[in-house]
């Protein structure tokens, strides 16, 4: 089951996975996604694409509290160091991150933030690394069972991965942590071969682009 708000955790070891252990992992955390992506395109069939809420309130201050995984943040850094039209961006990422990150503690509690990686109204990882509760969660919508087994799956992967310590916590807690860091430009795990990558980047472009 997925990790629940404020339950107890064993913090033993964190690791940094070996690249080919972080290519595996996130390709499978990709997959964990797959299903939600399908979720959003029926869930805005049925409601007449009306959202609750203007499509990017919930990454805004008065609105978002949402926390990643370490594998979940380590996708994120992928993408910024690894895709062309995010690298250029990358500059504008990291002075966001450090701007949330100097008014929120280093913490697993719940804290309000502006999300780094909103660009106006959309989310500038939405095709390549967007977190699974960013996906799983919509205004007005309880979580599916396809939610919380996205959710569960990502847990899973972290434990395996990185080890039972890791930690829920803010985007830019963790951006800031690997964006520069182990993680981060030299040390970003690689996705794999051209051939993954060509096939990865045919199958996102088949996903319905959300804005938020």
């Amino acid at each position: 089951m997925a990790r629940k708000r404020g339950a107890a955790r064993d913090h033993g070891a964190v690791r940094l996975p070996a690249p080919e252990e972080a290519a595996r992992a996130l390709a499978l955390l990709d997959r964990a996604r797959a299903p939600l992506f399908r979720e959003m395109r029926q869930l805005a069939e049925r409601q007449g694409r009306r959202p609750a809420e203007p499509e990017h309130y919930c990454c805004t201050r008065a609105q978002n509290r949402m926390r990643i995984s370490t594998l979940e943040a380590l996708a994120i850094v992928q993408a910024l160091h690894r895709v062309p039209e995010l690298r250029a961006r990358l500059a504008e990422v990291r002075a966001r991150v450090q701007s949330e990150r100097a008014l929120i503690r280093d913490s697993e509690r719940l804290q309000n933030y502006e999300c780094p990686l909103l660009a106006g109204t959309r989310c500038l990882v939405h095709r390549t690394a967007k977190p699974i509760a960013c996906l799983a969660w919509n205004p007005g919508v309880e979580i599916s069972e396809t939610g919380w087994q996205a959710l569960a799956e990502r847990d899973r992967l972290n434990d395996k991965t990185i080890g039972k310590g890791w930690e829920l916590k803010a985007i830019p807690l963790l951006l800031a942590k690997y964006l520069d860091g182990a993680g981060g430009a030299a040390g970003a795990p690689p996705v794999g071969g051209g051939r993954r990558m060509r096939r990865q980047r045919r199958e996102r472009s088949e996903r319905p682009e959300r804005r938020i």
